[in-house]
């Protein structure tokens, strides 16, 4: 009787879910839209800023794909390039005003001289939503919190003592990939994204998290978890409703919810438990320290770590080792290659056979990914919030709007790089410097990415791996298009790179097969 009570219970329970889920749905896709799209106003007439407004309709990104801030930015971007301010803005709901900010003095001026007046905007929650209520990426600046986390993050993946040690375990990682590559058909990989996505979170997996046994397939469960989840948290309509609406929360289990649930069960079956002895053994931000014996691993505050280290770990980094692949593999950047091929032949030393002393003296593969950094940056937009107002040249900001500093906008200035600013040319970062707000791939000082080197470190050693062994092509050519979901996200499926030997296959196996 008990059951057969409490499988009706269920079917009671879940029927109500889904006529609210319903309810949800056609408010978010239907009458919030138009409220918005027919109730948007100019800013007043005593407007603060100069500069030109994106005059669009709200309703118009309401699009269930997340693609709703990246529409908005592509079409604020040529109004903020149109004029002298450099400055664009536009309203998002009945209150909320959000400034594009391009010229790099307004940029110092806001990220220097107020940094302590704005903090990273998260309206959305997500941050809280994937990495728990106290991670690096939420907490205050220089909070005790934030100085503890970051300290503990800086010592497991930025100090020079963990690179080092970091560095003959990268290059059996990478002794893996690029086997895969050899026995491919045609040393063909028939998707470069998921070859890039996989490598990297080998990488950060293994050196920093002790996932030794983890199969291809839990990888990728993993990662379009996290890829579905982000389209989720990034989707306007979510958005307004956190905003507006908290209170939609207590009554139904989002789409949202449930995919961070089943993620954080897929980290738990497939990551933690095959590899729990190893993850208390491995020297990682756990054992910072003490001993990791007595961690339950399974806690919620573990795995919030553990998702920051996966997410930010592996992510952006596979986005950049995507993207300088892409670009060395084309036709018209055939030179390029050559060039970063020549400079790894004069070292003299096979690159398997490399230490960080060899890794640190490149600099034209190091112009190669900052070049493909500038076009492409893993985190194309940044948002922050203001928490006091304050004026700069363009004018004055209030509190709670939010600033957008947009790196792919700010990227291609011709006035700072150039008419050629569009194109790929590593030679530039050569010829000539550049500020840290004209370029800012890995954010600003404080708060800059604090695994930027562990990142750069795996990206040159693995390139360098894979063109001292092969010549890479595909038939694709840039301008790449891509779209911004928190990270950049390529508009390409099923990229195939080919992987042409250089020499014969006897020289191949003392790299790749040894």
């Amino acid at each position: 009787m008990d059951s057969r009570l409490d499988e009706a219970e269920k079917k009671i329970i879940n029927r109500c879910e889904r006529i609210t889920n319903s309810a949800i749905g056609f408010f978010s896709h239907s009458i919030m839209p138009y409220i918005f799209s027919v109730t948007e106003v100019q800013l007043p007439k005593e407007a603060y800023l100069k500069g030109d407004e994106y005059w669009g309709k709200i309703g118009d990104v309401f699009s269930p794909d997340g693609r709703g801030f990246d529409n908005i930015m592509k079409a604020a971007a040529p109004l903020a390039k149109q004029n002298d301010s450099g400055i664009a803005y536009w309203r998002f709901g009945p209150k909320k005003v959000a400034v594009l900010v391009t010229h790099p003095s307004d940029i110092k001026a806001i990220v220097k001289d107020n940094f302590a007046n704005i903090y990273f905007h998260d309206s959305t929650g997500s941050f809280k939503m994937f990495f728990g209520e106290n991670s690096i990426f939420n907490s205050p600046h220089k909070s005790e919190n934030w100085n503890h986390l970051r300290n503990r993050f800086k010592h497991a993946l930025f100090v020079d003592s963990a690179l080092k040690k970091d560095f003959a375990p990268m290059q059996k990682i990478i002794d893996r990939a690029i086997a895969k590559i050899v026995e491919t058909q045609d040393h063909t990989i028939a998707d470069l994204e998921q070859f890039s996505n996989s490598l990297t979170m080998d990488m950060i997996g293994e050196l920093k998290l002790g996932f030794s046994h983890v199969d291809e397939e839990s990888k990728n469960r993993v990662s379009n978890v996290i890829s579905q989840a982000s389209i989720e948290v990034a989707n306007p309509r979510n958005q307004l409703i956190n905003e507006y609406l908290p209170f939609v929360k207590y009554f139904y289990k989002s789409k949202l919810t449930q995919l961070l649930e089943r993620g954080f069960d897929l980290l738990k079956k497939d990551f933690i438990k095959p590899n729990e002895a190893n993850i208390r053994q491995t020297e990682n931000w756990l054992n910072v320290e003490g001993s990791a014996e007595q961690t339950d691993l399974y806690s919620q505050k573990v795995i919030h770590e553990i998702t920051q280290f996966l997410v930010a770990g592996h992510e952006t980094t596979a986005k950049l080792l995507l993207m300088s692949l892409l670009l060395l593999g084309e036709a018209q950047h055939k030179d390029v290659l050559e060039k970063v091929y020549e400079e790894i032949k004069q070292k003299g030393v096979a690159p398997q056979d490399w230490t960080t002393e060899h890794l640190a003296n490149m600099p034209y593969l190091t112009a190669v990914l900052k070049e493909t950094l500038r076009l492409y940056p893993p985190i194309p937009d940044m948002l922050f919030k203001v928490a006091k107002p304050f004026s700069f040249s363009a004018g004055s900001v209030k509190k709670d709007d939010v600033i957008v500093i947009s790196q792919r906008t700010t990227h291609r200035n011709k006035a700072v790089f150039g008419e050629d600013a569009d194109q790929f040319r590593p030679e530039r970062f050569i010829e000539k410097s550049f500020s840290e707000y004209d370029y800012f791939p890995f954010g600003f000082i404080p708060r800059q990415c604090v695994g930027q080197r562990f990142s750069m470190q795996e990206v040159m050693l693995t390139a360098s791996r894979i063109i001292a062994e092969f010549d890479i092509k595909h038939e694709l050519q840039s301008p790449y298009p891509y779209h911004q979901i928190f990270t950049m996200r390529i508009d390409l499926d099923n990229i195939k790179m080919q992987f042409v030997p250089r020499e014969s296959l006897e020289h191949k196996s003392s790299l790749a097969l040894r």
